[in-house]
């Protein structure tokens, strides 16, 4: 039991960044799957789809991101880890807030495109016609669409950097 207790605050900070890492990060992979199963079989809960992955967005990932860095830049500071040598470290920190500045360009706005194109839809198509998809609608989700695998990729670079730790 001595052991379970017994931890330094820098081994606290490792554990939490990793456990923040996997409820931040493990999330957006279902985005796609919420937004095509919608499309595909549930068009007219559109809009329930698009607004669940943007609480998930904005209640998790969002906030998480920040403790995410903090914890990692709290080991930076205490560990014995250097931006100029330790490059997979610098490039990491880099991606990550590259990431994080450029969802609230792109992700964000067209979540709320999306939300507000779906539930368009939905309405243009009343209660029994078949809903169509929007040209707003198209557009919106055509950001979200591109920028969402790109994000997936720099993200598990990200986690591969700091696993291995090449340079």
């Amino acid at each position: 039991m001595e052991g379970l207790v017994a931890v330094t605050s820098y081994e606290l900070s490792v554990a939490l960044h990793v456990m923040a890492a996997i409820v931040v990060f493990g999330p957006t992979f279902a985005f796609p799957l919420i937004q095509i199963t919608a499309e595909k079989a549930f068009p007219r809960n559109l809009p329930f789809a698009w607004e669940i992955i943007r609480k998930i967005d904005h209640a998790v990932v969002t906030p998480g991101v920040l403790l995410v860095l903090a914890t990692g830049i709290y080991q930076w500071s205490e560990g014995s880890w250097d931006l100029g040598r330790d490059q997979w470290l610098s490039i990491s920190l880099g991606l990550l807030i590259v990431l994080y500045v450029l969802s609230f360009f792109t992700f964000h706005p067209s979540e709320r495109k999306a939300i507000a194109a779906s539930e368009a839809m939905v309405a243009a198509a009343g209660s029994n016609a078949e809903v169509e998809f929007s040209d707003e609608y198209r557009a919106a989700t055509k950001v979200v669409n591109i920028a969402g695998p790109i994000y997936s990729l720099l993200t598990l670079f990200i986690v591969y950097l700091m696993v291995v730790k090449p340079f």
